[in-house]
């Protein structure tokens, strides 16, 4: 009854401005032509802002709109002169990089409630990891340095649970984590965040959530670009790209390197007041990124391309430097995608051929440790054909798709002597349909979206279907109010290590291993106005079939995986948005997390993880920070806050101590002549705070980055 009373009041206080009021729709772009998103339109009391595709409705009785977004110039409009397009004239803001809405697009890969983080492109110097580690519900375990393997997890679950997508293609399906290291942030459009069970919109591993890079499009004119960086433990940087365009084709290529050392000082828990130095800790990497797009009328064809070699030496836990003093990996990774993209009346198809492949040695036979000399060879190969078909129809949009997509692994041990005498070949032929429909119902005082979709996979000779609803509704008052939710499924194949793993004679894999599967659900709610946004979320997910690695005793002791997990997680989500101008912002948001381990032994008796918190999953994490903007200077200060977590499945060895890390960055961008010049300084945990986010694995104090860029553009 509270509830009743409380709405109709609000609705009683909005009457008045929506008496006489007349509706006005139209579309905001940029002076190229491209859609601007998250614009806000004031008139008179009346708010609302642009969606994905840069469309627009407010009802109002005012004379006259005020348009206005961070890194644009502010525009007020009389509404008898109001166009049906709106331009907006770019007032270059390089910080904040990172801005993250709430996506409203009508992309079949897209959830409503998904996020979306826009990067800062010119930035050569952040990578990928970093800035989605920005958002108060994602961390890491690994260490935060150029060149390092960066794996991510959504809210509290396993880090191979997240399933990471480019372009819309899934590229870790196969059941191990992404290394974010993979993927420059310069090769990078903007992010979108999937959170939850989302087996619906890529298959496997997305038990988590799903992280969808959309790679960067090719100028619409001519560019060249030349950049170079330098930093802490030895770190150097080089960037160079060019890009042509002319009426129906567009071209752009990017070559990019890095070298660090990244040998650095850290305190031992076993001997305080000592500092060693991290040494065998160099990385070095070289990638090259093209994208081509060639345009007919409503037919565009794409190609991408994508490559990446590198060289990590891998010095191991510091309890035990001398078995990993000669340890180091080399590989590479790459895939290729070509799409016809064919747009009619009120339908579009998009067929895709994508190939993903990953190759990795790992070599530590100079070991000074006889026991620790091992070496070994993983190849993935992942070729896909895959077509979408989207269909706008009265009473809703209609999207359609299937798949194909071999998967080929192969595993080679040879001895000291370099002579193969172990070798393994493992095929698997997966196929999904799916589909989604969305239907939209506007009214005056609210809006309201429902969504429903299914897949279907047949992979590893197992057949999972998943499912996902979701609903979200806005009242269109002064103070938009927005509730949302989703429930739905999700699974994750065991990996190929799990199954086939013959590393050494410790270690053996399970190849009966069962897909892991969840059920998961969330309720959100936003309040969004011109100087504030505040967001409020609940997430549970509980997960069956869990795989962990446990010792397994029967003529001697090894270690194997077993389907003998069962995990439930809980978090709470709380953000808050101020921008008391233009050119400044302060965001600031904490995640809850309860992640408990219920897993039982194969007599379905509690074992010893029973009702134990999950290893490195931080019970909360916090993010705030202060964004500067003003003609081409820009300042960002963040403080991240992450909680006590435990280093064992049995939580016996204690909590690790809860850090907290101060970083800064400045930028300057200028005209140089006919140049555009961009420098830019980044500050990492100013404190010079020791901690550690994995046992026995230091990370590093204080260090820094600088670069600088040169750019000119111009058109054919």
């Amino acid at each position: 009854m509270k509830l009743k009373q409380l709405f109709t009041l609000i609705f009683t206080l909005s009457l008045p401005v929506l008496i006489g009021a007349v509706k006005y729709c139209g579309t905001v772009q940029d002076e190229n032509g491209k859609a601007v998103a998250e614009v806000w339109i004031q008139g008179g009391a009346a708010l609302s802002s642009t969606d994905a595709e840069g469309n627009f409705c407010i009802q109002t009785d005012a004379d006259s709109l005020v348009f206005s977004r961070l890194g644009y110039h502010e525009r007020h409009l009389a509404v008898r002169d109001l166009p049906k397009v709106v331009i907006l004239t770019p007032a270059p803001l390089s910080l904040p990089p990172i801005l993250v809405y709430e996506s409203i697009g009508d992309r079949a890969s897209q959830a409503l409630d998904a996020e979306i983080i826009f990067t800062d492109t010119n930035s050569n110097q952040r990578n990928t990891a970093e800035i989605l580690l920005d958002q108060d519900y994602i961390s890491s375990s690994d260490i935060a340095l150029t060149g390092e393997y960066q794996s991510l997890s959504i809210l509290g679950n396993l880090s191979r649970h997240t399933l990471v997508m480019i372009d819309g293609i899934a590229v870790n399906s196969a059941g191990e984590p992404f290394d974010f290291s993979r993927i420059p942030p310069s090769q990078i459009s903007r992010i979108e965040i999937i959170k939850g069970s989302s087996s619906v919109y890529g298959g496997s591993s997305a038990i988590g959530g799903i992280v969808n890079i959309i790679s960067t499009h090719p100028q619409d004119q001519a560019k060249i670009l030349l950049g170079s960086g330098t930093g802490a433990f030895g770190m150097n940087s080089q960037r160079y790209q060019v890009s042509l365009a002319r009426k129906n084709y567009s071209l752009s290529a990017e070559y990019s390197h890095y070298f660090a050392r990244n040998d650095f000082i850290y305190e031992p828990s076993w001997d305080a007041g000592q500092e060693y130095r991290r040494q065998h800790n160099r990385k070095t990497a070289d990638y090259f990124f093209m994208k081509a797009l060639y345009r007919r009328p409503k037919q565009f064809l794409e190609l991408v391309l994508s490559y990446d070699s590198y060289l990590r030496e891998l010095p191991g836990p510091v309890s035990f430097p001398e078995l990993y003093d000669a340890a180091k990996q080399t590989g590479s990774n790459g895939f290729v995608r070509l799409s016809h993209i064919s747009n009619f009346a009120k339908a579009s198809n998009e067929l895709t051929l994508f190939c993903d492949f990953k190759e990795s040695v790992y070599n530590n036979l100079s070991s000074s440790n006889p026991l620790a000399a091992i070496h070994y060879r993983q190849y993935h190969l992942s070729p896909l054909l895959k077509n979408e078909f989207s269909l706008a129809l009265p009473l809703a949009q209609i999207d359609l798709g299937a798949e194909i997509k071999p998967v080929y692994y192969r595993y080679q041990e040879p001895p000291q002597d370099q002579v193969h005498i172990a070798f393994g070949d493992y095929e698997n032929l997966n196929t999904a349909l799916y589909g989604r429909a969305q239907k939209e119902l506007e009214h005056q005082l609210f809006l309201s979206q429902s969504s429903f979709a299914l897949r279907q996979d047949w992979a590893q000779d197992e057949k999972h279907l998943s499912w996902r609803a979701e609903q979200r509704l806005s009242l269109l008052l002064p103070v938009e109010l927005e509730l949302h939710g989703s429930i739905g499924t999700a699974f994750s194949l065991p990996s190929y290590f799990d199954r086939h793993w013959i590393g050494d004679s410790q270690t053996q894999g399970d190849a009966e291993l069962l897909s892991e599967t969840s059920f998961g659900y969330n309720l959100g709610l936003r309040l969004k106005h011109e100087l504030f946004q505040l967001q409020a979320a609940y997430h549970a997910n509980e997960i069956d079939q869990l795989i962990q690695w446990r010792q397994y005793f029967l003529n001697g002791s090894t270690w194997r995986p077993f389907n003998v997990g069962h995990a439930k997680i809980s978090n709470w989500e709380l953000n808050l948005g101020l921008n008391p101008s233009s050119n400044l912002s302060l965001t600031s948001g904490i995640t809850f997390t309860k992640a408990k381990d219920f897993s039982k032994d194969a007599a379905g008796e509690p074992s010893a993880t029973y009702n134990k918190y999950l290893p490195y999953t931080p019970k909360y994490k916090g993010v705030s920070s202060l964004s500067y903007g003003y003609k081409g200077f820009g300042a960002k200060i963040s403080y991240h806050y992450v909680g006590k977590q435990y280093s064992t499945v049995d939580n016996l060895a204690g909590e690790m101590a809860a850090f907290a890390l101060l970083n800064m960055s400045l930028k300057q961008e200028l005209e140089l002549f006919f140049l555009d010049l961009c420098i830019d300084l980044r500050l990492n945990n100013i404190l010079d705070h020791r901690y550690e986010i994995y046992a026995h694995i230091p990370q590093p104090g204080f260090n820094w980055q600088c670069g600088l860029t040169l750019s000119y553009a111009w058109n054919l």
